[in-house]
């Protein structure tokens, strides 16, 4: 009987094992900042041997500026208050380590809790497995408490209205030879309608080329290189880069700008 019970438990132990401490999220920070201080998030992703499509999704409480650091061969996108890394397909390692620096531009409050949601697929099915973190803002840093609260609402003004000149000018029906776009991604296979609503807000329409090789997603067309780029830094995807196009060809930069000078000296005479 003693031996049953070995055996019934050494197949059962394993299940336990993997459920429990093969795949988590261990995330290391500090512990107290102050408003617009820059710190460092690292998280170290175990896996275990999980394949294919997943998602790390960093959920603050409010805005937060973002800078990359290593984001292990993941999508990287900093947008308001969400840090994602998005993968098509998981590295072979097992122990992934990611890193990025938040600044909090205002206060918020005393402390701040963020999530960290690891979103991947096994056996057909999505599983999710969350952490939850926290850092406390040291009142005794804040240099204005109150000019503090006037940038989170310049910032919540400013983002609307950069979306709003941005749909503007996407709305535009001018024939125009000399257009902008941005492009989001560069991948060897297309892209599925999961990846694209994590890509982008939905107003935005994605569209796509098949280059060389390669199928290169790219939102436009922008009527100025000043919206094409303020667009770039909007949606928040490292690695986007804006691209311009003269009569439906892909063209340099500074084409573009010579194009430009040209379109305004002929506007003059």
């Amino acid at each position: 009987m003693k031996t049953i019970y070995i055996l019934i438990l050494s197949l059962f132990l394993p299940l336990f094992f993997y459920g429990e401490t093969e795949i988590k999220i261990e995330t290391t920070t500090v512990q107290e900042i102050g408003v617009n201080q820059e710190f460092i998030i690292n998280i170290k992703l175990d896996k275990a041997d999980i394949e294919g499509f997943a998602k790390l999704d960093v959920a603050f409480p409010c805005d937060v500026q973002v800078k990359p650091i290593e984001y292990s061969s993941a999508m990287f996108i900093a947008k308001s208050n969400h840090v994602k890394f998005i993968w098509m397909e998981l590295p072979k390692c097992e122990t992934i380590e990611l890193s990025f620096s938040v600044k909090f531009p205002y206060f918020y409050e005393r402390k701040i809790n963020f999530i960290s949601n690891f979103n991947f697929l096994q056996d057909n099915e999505t599983h999710i497995i969350s952490e939850n973190n926290r850092v406390f803002v040291i009142p005794e840093l804040l240099s204005n408490p109150d000019k503090s609260l006037l940038v989170k609402e310049q910032i919540k003004l400013s983002n609307k209205e950069i979306k709003r000149r941005i749909l503007f000018d996407l709305n535009l029906k001018l024939d125009k030879d000399l257009v902008f776009r941005v492009q989001v991604a560069a991948l060897n296979s297309d892209i599925n309608d999961r990846l694209l609503k994590e890509l982008i807000e939905s107003e935005f329409e994605i569209k796509e080329e098949y280059i060389n090789g390669m199928h290169k997603y790219y939102i436009g067309n922008f009527y100025s290189l000043e919206l094409a780029n303020m667009f770039k830094d909007y949606c928040g995807i490292n690695g986007a880069f804006v691209i311009p196009y003269y009569k439906s060809e892909r063209i340099t930069i500074s084409k573009s700008k010579d194009l430009t000078k040209t379109d305004a000296i002929s506007d003059v005479y």
